[in-house]
């Protein structure tokens, strides 16, 4: 009966590869396609991912989030550096710029193997939030928001969320 189970499980574990392998295919330029069927079919215990496919488009995804999390960070901090009047579309505005912060720090996490992405980018875009408002105190002109950290958290959540939910959707 296990054995039975066993062999129905890794039957359709085939074919769902061989759905997505199929979908990955058709998205490749006619290049790429044209070098894996000059390599010929492996067997699936041969299988293994090519080092230029791998290592370049990793390398460069994974600086792009580098990038994206700097920029989203630089514009957080500028919001403090130059702070206008809060209302409600500023504060949908603030919340969407930790959203972008939270979700490419994640991906950048992931794709640096760090399995507990959401909950550090989680924790960096709070320590970022809590020491942007902090910075407020020290500025007599300006007054500190603590609503801005609390708009910051659903943000920060949410985009975390999304960062995981693609990279594993797509790794």
């Amino acid at each position: 009966m296990n054995r039975q189970l066993r062999r129905a499980t890794e039957k359709s574990d085939k074919k769902r590869d061989k759905e997505r392998d199929k979908r990955r295919g058709a998205r490749k330029t006619p290049s790429q396609r044209s070098a894996k069927s000059s390599q010929g079919r492996a067997s699936s215990s041969d299988k293994v991912k090519s080092p230029e496919k791998t290592g370049a488009k990793a390398s460069r995804q994974q600086r792009w989030a580098g990038v994206q999390v700097l920029l989203a960070a630089v514009v957080i901090v500028l919001q403090a550096i130059f702070p206008g009047e809060v209302d409600t579309f500023t504060l949908v505005i603030y919340g969407l710029f930790y959203l972008t912060f939270g979700y490419f720090l994640t991906t950048w996490l992931f794709r640096r193997q760090i399995m507990q992405a959401p909950f550090i980018a989680l924790v960096i875009g709070a320590l970022l939030a809590s020491g942007v408002e902090a910075v407020k105190f020290f500025r007599p002109e300006v007054t500190a928001d603590p609503i801005l950290v609390y708009v910051a958290l659903p943000g920060l959540l949410l985009g975390a969320l999304l960062g995981r939910f693609v990279y594993m959707r797509n790794g």
